[in-house]
């Protein structure tokens, strides 16, 4: 089922198993593709699931801008490409980063109201983000 709330083009799981399959892989990164842009597979059912997690593909080096979850964590787990975590205060000063690749990190997780922008540095980047649930938007804050 597509999400149509998503700013991305994004896909709920069928069913409650959450299961990822080499074939859904490939159809994620095959409609990225088409759109150019990126496409997302949420394991979860709906956006009042209380554990979100989401198989999100990025066909291309981008930016997404500073911002934090004023009631969540977020957990990053890095599955192909490359990309940058920097960690901000309150004057957008930068205060530490974390470069996920293949031979360095592949885990990490962002505390609960930590304003963290990600640099996505290869031409595809496939990981798995996860939050709590219920989602919110006006919970997810852009620091401008």
């Amino acid at each position: 089922t597509q999400d149509l709330d998503a700013n991305t083009l994004s896909f709920y799981a069928k069913d409650s198993l959450g299961l990822i399959q080499e074939k859904d892989i490939k159809k994620i990164i095959k409609l990225s593709a088409k759109i150019q842009d990126t496409a997302r597979l949420s394991l979860h059912n709906s956006a009042e699931s209380m554990l979100q997690l989401m198989l999100i593909y990025h066909p291309f080096k981008k930016q997404i801008g500073i911002k934090k979850y004023l009631e969540t964590p977020s957990i990053y787990i890095l599955l192909e490409g490359e990309f940058i975590l920097e960690f901000y205060n309150e004057s957008k000063e930068l205060t530490n980063s974390i470069h996920f690749s293949n031979d360095k990190t592949k885990i990490a997780t962002v505390p609960t109201g930590q304003y963290y922008k990600m640099i996505i540095l290869s031409n595809n980047l496939l990981l798995l983000e996860i939050r709590l649930g219920p989602f919110n938007r006006n919970k997810q804050i852009y620091l401008t």
